[in-house]
């Protein structure tokens, strides 16, 4: 009977703890070029930093790094075994010296996404839902289309979405150096579909470049940081 009662107030109590939140978040995606296997593609997020990589077997490996709190941002070529690294607070300093802009970084940064709202691709898409997708349209074709998710594994708690949305918001505000390879990358596409409420998605197909992203796995790791292999042999290019 206390047996019986244990397992009870066991299963009762899991019913009701709050869902464990991970420190980092890992997106990883399988790439596909039509309908043939290309590459992998991961976005590390958390409060402190994103890791984005492209990984294109002998042709393409970059990976973009994004420290929020310090406000640097890095591009590493594994190729060419060098990078970039840009300092947000100097480039915003000398960009509002040259247009002459006095107000505030907050209100810098609302000027920036408004202008990009308004020049729309790449700098910023805008999905509407159809037909269970979302899509966004490109010089009158439909040309980037969103699967949402909808797997109970891959939803996030509302911490989770929170750190996300908020880690998203952060890193478009910085304007890292851009990855390349093709216009619009998940990081960008997550950020855009935020004000479609959405967090993530199982599969990004960029018409414009035939190049598909799915979803393969979503982890939840239990550490803060998590910088790049062997950050110490790139040799920095100047910016």
């Amino acid at each position: 009977m206390i047996r019986l009662f244990s397992i009870s107030l066991v299963i009762a109590l899991s019913q009701f703890s709050p869902r464990l939140t991970a420190d980092v978040l890992h997106f990883h995606f399988e790439v596909f070029n039509g309908e043939q296997h290309y590459g992998t593609s991961d976005f590390w997020v958390s409060d402190t930093f994103t890791r984005f990589d492209l990984n294109i077997p002998e042709h393409y490996h970059k990976t973009e790094y994004v420290s929020l709190k310090q406000g640097v941002s890095q591009l590493y070529d594994h190729e060419l075994k060098t990078y970039v690294s840009i300092n947000d607070q100097e480039i915003k300093a000398r960009v509002k010296k040259q247009i002459n802009f006095t107000g505030s970084d907050e209100e810098f940064d609302q000027l920036v996404l408004a202008t990009a709202k308004e020049e729309g691709f790449p700098d910023y898409l805008t999905f509407k839902q159809e037909s269970g997708e979302l899509i966004a349209e490109y010089d009158g074709e439909n040309l980037f289309i969103i699967t949402p998710i909808t797997d109970k594994r891959w939803m996030l708690s509302a911490k989770e979405k929170n750190m996300l949305s908020m880690a998203l918001n952060k890193r478009q505000r910085m304007n890292p150096p851009e990855v390349g390879m093709i216009e619009v990358l998940p990081p960008d596409v997550m950020f855009f579909l935020l004000d479609n409420s959405q967090f993530g998605f199982t599969q990004y197909h960029n018409k414009l470049y035939e190049k598909r992203f799915r979803l393969k796995s979503l982890e939840r790791l239990k550490t803060k940081d998590f910088s790049v292999k062997d950050a110490q042999t790139y040799r920095k290019l100047s910016f």
